[in-house]
């Protein structure tokens, strides 16, 4: 995820463990995607889509579908790729909604959900109202439109950004560094995500003071 070639798991006090190196060609091996169409992005889309620390990930969407999903298509652009993702997957009813309308009304009604989940009829019911102009609802279902919402693309895409522009200390140089460079792009929608956070004025100024 955040471009290593190489990563001991399983390490223990005696200093075994078992050493995964990119150039044995994860790709093809774990995913069935040929070396030469498997890149670092690739990992990172697979990672974000099926849900991560950054993001809950596109519900019923785990690594094995990622992966199909990859398989079907040449990832070129990210944002492309959530925008017309319902062209390579039966989108459930709840990939729908905007995350934060999501989580408001499931909130309410103590459901444990997890990343491959459908919302209980109660939960779609609850939003119905709030999401009428993104798809509607009919019969207490929300009625999906076979596109991600807008925020959950970016919320998606700055997940990417986390773990492309992760900020590392460099034990040669002792500071810290990022791993890439952001682009321009990465910085327009970084303040596009600032200008539309919903936060109390209070942890502004905190964040800004950082």
């Amino acid at each position: 995820m955040f471009g290593c070639k190489q990563i001991i798991f399983k390490l223990d006090l005696t200093g075994s463990g078992v050493l995964v190196t990119w150039s044995a060609g994860i790709g093809e091996q774990c995913c069935g995607i040929p070396s030469k169409d498997f890149s670092h992005a690739s990992l990172r889309c697979m990672g974000v889509l099926s849900g991560c620390d950054y993001f809950p990930g596109i519900p019923r969407i785990g690594l094995a579908t990622a992966a199909k999903i990859l398989r079907q298509c040449r990832l070129s652009d990210f944002r492309h790729l959530l925008s017309n993702l319902g062209q390579y997957f039966n989108l459930p009813d709840n990939a729908c909604l905007p995350p934060s309308s999501y989580k408001a009304g499931c909130s309410s009604s103590n459901s444990t959900m997890t990343n491959n989940d459908l919302p209980p009829l109660s939960c779609s019911a609850s939003l119905s109202k709030s999401i009428s102009s993104s798809g509607g609802a009919v019969g207490g279902r929300i009625k999906c439109s076979s596109k991600l919402h807008e925020e959950t693309i970016r919320a998606a895409l700055r997940a990417e950004r986390t773990f492309r522009l992760q900020v590392v200390f460099d034990p040669k140089s002792r500071r810290r560094l990022r791993l890439t460079e952001p682009t321009i792009d990465d910085i327009k929608e970084e303040r596009i995500a600032l200008l539309d956070a919903d936060l109390p004025d209070d942890q502004l100024f905190s964040y800004a003071g950082e």
